[in-house]
């Protein structure tokens, strides 16, 4: 067996060396953390249309309670990163298809770390033991929520995303976005189910939930094993394809044919294990009925200050702020807060991996709408920190201010000549930007919105300098230097 199992390392290109390992991250799709899910390092060769099903793996683990994983002792060579049941993985950066993977390249005895992604939900699953297993069946239930008289559905609210959670006693807590299609329920289970809805603006209000036509509002709705797809499970010695005891393959063409027998056979486990093929769904299958739930508006009492709104231009969901204060972001794009006083406010809608968007407005005495957002590469530190508002400063109630740049010139300290290469790192929070210093020493950043930002020079042969400016609703100009090392 360890011949065997060798000789796929070779076949995959990967040398028997000291290995490396892998560390990262693994949650759902409403940002939770996902414990007990199998982790695996897939040997990535050259050409993707020469993938099977048997492609080496390597560093097998599962998740944490923290959702966190560590895949040991992987062999030098070149991997995607695959979590899940094995017939419908999900490929890091969180894909489907293997050949859209990022490639992750292991170094003997280094770490990759930042290994951070999102299970897709038709990928749950864990190995039960060391042959493997295919991973838990589920059911899909279809939701759909509605708001009274065409109102406008919110998905980000408090500095939260809005999302739904069904509870039982015998597994943990399902918790969806609230505009996803469906809820997936692993099992077969026969359980209750309590639905609710966390982080609902206080504008709105539940008014009911209904299962099919069973109103759950302050009850449950149960599932039993018919409500889930169980499929008929062939089971097939790996023996069926495996030459006898004794004559184990021992070329590369007696190992290629073997993994492409596997391969066809769906195989589960590792090298010995069992392979499986699967039918459709049993005839006795009672799809689970549609989970419907209708939200109410609520008024709310003139607390004083102003309504502010726009749109951010996409659906992408977002956490919304304004002077650091959360408000409300819509499934459509469109933004709303509440009692916002007089003065200059700053907004910023975050999301991830995408650039944040940004504006600048002047609030009076009049609700304020139709407000853009700009895309700005960085934000302030203290972006989500309630700060007062900033002074007027001479525009007009109902304004939007444009953002400012910040330009420069980068200087030899001793010659003050230009330098005429390398960067400068502007750097706010967890986040930087690149800036390339032109030939005459100059540099320009894209529009920032008001606050403090660290700068730093990366320059070859010079002294790396640090400084910290303050950029407010003007371009700023500086001038920075650094000394010659040699």
């Amino acid at each position: 067996m360890a011949l065997l199992f060798a000789l796929m390392l070779l076949i995959q290109g990967i040398p028997l060396q000291q290995g490396g390992t892998v560390t990262g991250v693994l949650r759902d799709s409403a940002g939770m953390p996902l414990p007990g899910i199998r982790m695996a390092a897939l040997a990535r060769p050259d050409s993707v249309e020469t993938i099977t099903e048997g492609t080496a793996m390597a560093g097998i683990a599962e998740t944490d309670i923290e959702g966190k994983f560590v895949l040991e002792n992987v062999p030098p060579g070149k991997y995607v990163v695959a979590a899940g049941r094995l017939d419908l993985q999900t490929y890091y950066p969180g894909t489907q298809t293997f050949a859209d993977a990022t490639v992750v390249t292991i170094v003997p005895g280094a770490t990759v770390s930042g290994i951070n992604f999102v299970l897709k939900d038709t990928s749950f699953g864990r190995a039960a033991n060391s042959l493997g297993s295919v991973g838990s069946i589920q059911t899909s239930i279809p939701v759909k929520v509605i708001v009274e008289n065409g109102g406008k559905l919110p998905i980000s609210s408090d500095g939260k995303f809005v999302s739904i959670r069904a509870e039982s006693l015998s597994m943990r807590p399902v918790t969806i976005p609230i505009d996803t299609s469906f809820m997936s329920i692993p099992g077969p289970t026969t359980a209750n189910f309590r639905v609710m809805l966390e982080n609902l603006p206080d504008t709105y209000v539940v008014k009911s939930i209904t299962y099919g036509s069973l109103d759950i509002t302050r009850g449950t709705f149960r599932l039993t094993p018919s409500n889930f797809p169980q499929r008929t499970v062939v089971i097939t010695s790996a023996s069926a394809v495996t030459p006898p005891a004794g004559a184990l393959p021992s070329t590369e063409a007696e190992l290629r044919a073997y993994l492409d027998a596997l391969a066809q056979l769906r195989l589960v486990s590792g090298i010995g294990g069992v392979a499986i093929n699967t039918s459709q769904p049993s005839s006795s299958f009672a799809p689970p009925s549609t989970l419907t739930i209708t939200l109410a508006q609520t008024a709310q009492p003139s607390v004083g200050g102003v309504l502010v709104s726009g749109q951010t231009g996409d659906t992408v969901k977002r956490l919304i702020y304004l002077s650091g204060r959360p408000g409300v972001l819509f499934s459509d794009g469109s933004f709303e807060f509440r009692s916002v006083p007089p003065g200059r406010h700053r907004i910023a809608a975050v999301s991830n991996p995408t650039n944040p968007l940004a504006a600048i407005i002047v609030v009076g005495d009049r609700d304020l709408d139709g407000i853009k957002l700009t895309e700005t590469p960085l934000l302030p530190t203290d972006i989500r920190v309630p700060t007062d508002p900033l002074p007027a400063n001479g525009y007009a109630p109902g304004s939007t201010v444009p953002l400012a740049r910040l330009r420069g010139t980068v200087l030899e300290e001793v010659t003050r000549a230009p330098i005429p290469e390398g960067q400068v790192v502007v750097h706010a929070g967890s986040s930087t930007r690149m800036i390339p210093i032109e030939s005459d020493g100059h540099f320009e950043t894209v529009y920032l919105l008001p606050g403090t930002y660290d700068l730093k020079l990366q320059i070859f042969g010079h002294t790396t300098n640090t400084s910290t400016i303050v950029i407010d609703d003007k371009d700023l100009s500086v001038e920075l230097t650094s000394r010659r090392l040699y």
